[in-house]
């Protein structure tokens, strides 16, 4: 079977695709979608927050998407639809992320995960991030603690441990 070809692209607050973000979020998560369908529709009109999709032609299969702020950046949520995980698909939107975070010289990033998603720490802690404190009771549906993690985006690249980036769009 040949690979199909994915892309990274910045999102534009001007498309309407929040029920497609949903219905990623909803068959990807554990326990289903964080926000609503409304949520997603208000969040991706945002013109403060940035947001990447991977897509396969025009059809979304993922996205990240966060605040950045001065020198800092907090990612609010990244999310691969099910039948492209395992195939490096949120490597490469975090790294698009990171670039753009760089792009902008801020240095640190912050994001939050469940406590019971070790799959998602361990995939952060393989993209150099460290865990640096918890949050009681953070998460509703069910109660659950979150896991605060920050990563150094500057130290990367100083460090010569920035992606390369240039073949992103061929995954």
């Amino acid at each position: 079977m040949q690979k199909q070809r994915v892309s990274i692209r910045r999102y534009n607050f001007n498309e309407d695709k929040h029920d497609r973000f949903y219905a990623i979020a909803k068959q990807s998560f554990s326990y289903g979608s964080p926000w609503s369908v409304e949520q997603y529709r208000e969040t991706l009109a945002r013109e403060d927050l940035v947001f990447f999709v991977a897509e396969i032609e025009t059809h979304l299969i993922g996205y990240i998407g966060g605040k950045l702020f001065l020198d800092e950046a907090e990612i609010y949520t990244i999310v691969v639809s099910k039948e492209f995980q395992q195939q490096q698909v949120a490597h490469f939107l975090l790294n698009r992320f990171e670039e753009e975070c760089h792009s902008e010289e801020i240095d640190t990033i912050f994001l939050e995960v469940r406590e019971s998603n070790e799959i998602a720490q361990s995939f952060y802690l393989k993209n150099e991030f460290e865990v640096i404190a918890a949050r009681n009771n953070y998460y509703t549906q069910p109660l659950e603690n979150a896991i605060i993690m920050k990563s150094k985006s500057r130290e990367k690249a100083e460090h010569g441990k920035e992606a390369d980036l240039s073949d992103r769009d061929k995954l």
